[in-house]
């Protein structure tokens, strides 16, 4: 009996076609969320989105819950629009991620910060939860070629279910972010020649959460406890922690705002920038996304997401 050729070894062609997948691999971003998820993609007609709605009951709080139904959804909107061999850098919903600054340690010194990874004042047991250090960059204005080096942590029991999503879906996990922290990376591009301190107000559902920055570097983040349906209570509640901050750390420094709010909401959202103080907003329109197919989301996208998707495409890449 002659010898097969080498193209004919069942291995070797299993090697060769995995090869041929990564070789022509087109990287994806896909944002997930609690209530479905976006994807993101380049294309001679620019950035394309796509959008699909988890199965009821799918992911609560960041945390998948039918892991084969969510991979299920994940390849059937990456096929419908050829992008079945993608490589994906996956951004982690708002929820169950934290963050937090660290002084002193620059972004190769994981080994040097693990101590001090250890005794982070965040609600995570360092035995149960993944940790890794990120660069966010700094504010116009700051030490040229400085970093600001910020730790995440997520629980390794979310982290695995996200990575067993992908993995059901039979997609290769390039890369793993947070949707603020990609947002955060888009934010400081499109406002870098801003040399004031910045109050980031971000509205997710029902909540709001309040991002002060100081030079680049993010000093508060703070969850109010008031809804956002009580719109003058809530902004009451965010001048009163603005107000708070500014006691602590005193600055001469202008304040500009920048609001991912609902839609529909902006304009009475702009109440909270006090012209009279001499704060400004920031704000400016987002590049447009083409969507390819009609979304079957509730909501198209919101203003963190869409900010989210822009960090990702066009900001920094992280390491």
């Amino acid at each position: 009996m002659p010898l097969p050729s080498l193209a004919e070894i069942p291995q070797l062609q299993a090697l060769q076609s995995q090869v041929r997948r990564l070789w022509a691999a087109q990287t994806v971003v896909v944002l997930a969320l609690d209530r479905g998820l976006w994807i993101a993609w380049p294309s001679d007609q620019g950035w394309q989105v796509a959008a699909g709605s988890w199965p009821e009951g799918c992911c609560r709080d960041g945390m998948p819950l039918q892991r084969e139904a969510m991979a299920e959804l994940l390849a059937d909107l990456l096929l419908d629009n050829d992008l079945m061999d993608a490589q994906v850098e996956l951004l982690l919903p708002l929820a169950g991620v934290h963050w937090r600054v660290l002084d002193g340690i620059e972004l190769g010194q994981f080994e040097q910060a693990k101590p001090a990874l250890a005794d982070l004042p965040w609600p995570l047991q360092p035995q149960e939860s993944y940790t890794a250090l990120t660069s966010l960059g700094t504010a116009e204005g700051s030490v040229p070629g400085s970093s600001v080096t910020v730790a995440l942590g997520v629980t390794r029991l979310q982290l695995q279910a996200w990575i067993d999503v992908v993995d059901q879906a039979d997609l290769v996990l390039r890369r793993v972010d947070w949707c603020l922290t990609s947002a955060l990376r888009g934010l400081l591009q499109l406002t870098h020649s801003w040399s004031g301190n910045l109050a980031w107000l971000i509205q997710d559902g029902r909540s709001c959460r309040l991002v002060l920055f100081n030079n680049g570097v993010p000093e508060l983040d703070q969850l109010m406890t008031t809804s956002a349906s009580d719109l003058e209570g809530c902004q009451r509640e965010v001048r009163a922690w603005l107000s708070a901050w500014q006691q602590r750390s005193p600055s001469t420094a202008e304040l500009g705002w920048w609001l991912s709010v609902a839609h529909d909401q902006a304009d009475l959202w702009r109440a909270l920038v006090d012209e009279g103080r001499g704060e400004c907003l920031l704000q400016q329109d987002l590049p447009p996304f083409e969507q390819a197919t009609d979304s079957d989301l509730s909501n198209s996208l919101e203003a963190l997401e869409h900010l989210a998707l822009f960090g990702s495409l066009y900001g920094e890449a992280v390491a």
